[in-house]
């Protein structure tokens, strides 16, 4: 049996193309239960990656890097009248425990020669931090000062202290990774040939570890909490505004013996803290999240002697940040104080008229 053209050129179309198939046959998705298996872990690691390394909004980094170094430039310097007390010769821990794992200073050179330039070292760090200057630098000799401060005394500190240290050690491996056109991005950014203003992009990682902590925290306290009756009852908040020690601010009777507001007031900053975990990361919810967090922060701060606890805790919360929050009212001020500084460089400026009355003068 003879075949004919037409037979023959379609039996040469049909093997090239079960050649072709046959070389891209591992560019073809798999099927079956093992195929649809991997899929589900590649879109695992694809939406991982994307989770720590995809970008997110430099203005939102210089604002966290800004409260950083603001936050632990208050840190630093609240200990100054008790510099003598928690570290001179009077201390009351005169002698530290380093363990396996401790690092400082301190550990190997004399605190009590060296505390005082070191201390003032991370000041002016913590300055360079919240500028923008020396950035580099200036974060990772934070993050060195701020544990050999914290490792020298192991009896005074409290939840917000070691918060801070989380911040600044974090701060200082992002230090070491960014490139310095992100570290050190201005405040109210840059202004591009259009006269747009923009701020350079950072990996999400930056952000997202700060989050995960304000997580962690909640859901742990949670934890803690739960088994408290005083918790489960509805008193603690009153038990908390009766510590003399730690009273800020004087509160009636009729607020500390009221079971009804006790009730509400305790009860509702369990339930925020159970539910901050979860709507701080639904976007549709985040900004309530935020704003419900930062007032009970607030709260707390004003009625109770915390240290800086709040305050690191609001580092966290600018981490959840909308990209919006941060680069309209950052652009928006940046904008105003260029349209000052134009002014102020033109009315300097001797004009024409000016310029001839003076030289009319002189002759």
């Amino acid at each position: 049996m003879t075949k004919t053209k037409t037979t023959v050129a379609a039996d040469l179309l049909s093997a090239d193309s079960s050649d072709h198939l046959a070389d891209g046959a591992d560019l073809l998705p798999p099927t079956g239960l093992i195929g649809l298996t991997l899929e589900k872990i590649r879109g695992a690691f694809k939406a991982c990656d994307d989770f720590f390394f995809g970008p997110a909004s430099g203005a939102v980094f210089a604002l966290f890097r800004v409260a950083i170094g603001w936050v632990t430039f208050y840190w630093l310097v609240s200990l100054w009248p008790d510099l003598n007390w928690f570290f001179g010769d009077n201390t009351v821990d005169p002698l530290p425990y380093y363990g396996s794992t401790n690092w400082g200073f301190f550990r190997w050179i004399d605190a009590e020669a060296w505390f005082g330039p070191l201390w003032i070292l991370a000041i002016v760090a913590s300055i360079g931090v919240m500028t923008g200057k020396f950035v580099r630098i200036s974060g990772i000799y934070l993050a060195a000062a701020v544990m050999s401060i914290i490792n020298e005394n192991n009896v005074i500190w409290n939840a917000g202290d070691v918060l801070i240290r989380i911040h600044v050690v974090v701060f200082a491996v992002a230090c070491i990774v960014l490139p310095l056109s992100a570290l050190q991005a201005p405040l109210f950014g840059r202004k591009d040939e259009d006269g747009v203003r923009y701020w350079p992009s950072v990996p999400a990682w930056a952000l997202r570890l700060a989050q995960l902590q304000l997580t962690v925290i909640y859901a742990n306290t949670v934890i803690e909490k739960l088994p408290g009756e005083p918790w489960r009852d509805g008193t603690a908040g009153a038990m908390a505004l009766k510590l003399e020690t730690m009273d800020r601010l004087w509160m009636p009777e009729f607020v500390t013996e009221n079971l009804l507001i006790v009730n509400l007031m305790t009860w509702g900053a369990l339930g925020l803290e159970i539910a901050l975990p979860v709507i701080l990361w639904k976007l549709s919810t985040r900004k309530f999240a935020i704003a419900a967090g930062v007032f009970m922060h607030f709260f707390f701060d004003l009625g109770l002697y915390i240290g800086a606890f709040s305050w690191a805790m609001y580092i966290c919360y600018i981490a959840f940040f909308p990209q919006s929050w941060a680069e309209r009212p950052l652009g928006a001020v940046g904008d105003q104080i260029d349209r000052l500084t134009s002014r102020f460089s033109q009315s300097e400026k001797p004009t024409n008229s000016t310029a001839k009355k003076l030289v009319t003068s002189s002759s």
